[in-house]
């Protein structure tokens, strides 16, 4: 596998260059206004503004909210990753903890 240095630089991805703080902004930045704006938007649409508490409205909140979830907050986390040039397996790698701060904590 090739380092990102030894990349043509026409093959680079869009955002390879960015500061990781900035990614990092950016990121929440998107992911919050799809999560919060977008998702409010179409609790709204659906259930109205009024939102009464009757079992109807409550199933559809509980299927909007889980729709959002994947949509909103997985599927960009994964195409922010990839626009970063990162491979899926790569940018979510954890890494195991030592143990020193496993017990400190």
């Amino acid at each position: 596998m090739k380092k990102l240095s030894e990349i043509p630089e026409e093959n680079k991805a869009p955002l390879s260059n960015v500061h990781p703080l900035l990614f990092v902004a950016m990121s929440l930045l998107v992911v919050f206004f799809l999560y919060q704006i977008t998702t409010a938007i179409l609790v709204a649409t659906f259930v109205g503004i009024d939102m009464s508490y009757d079992v109807e409205s409550i199933e559809m909140i509980r299927l909007l909210t889980t729709f959002a979830q994947f949509m909103f907050l997985l599927v960009p986390s994964i195409v922010l990753t990839m626009l970063r040039g990162d491979t899926i397996k790569a940018g979510f790698k954890l890494n195991k903890p030592p143990l020193k701060v496993v017990l400190i904590s």
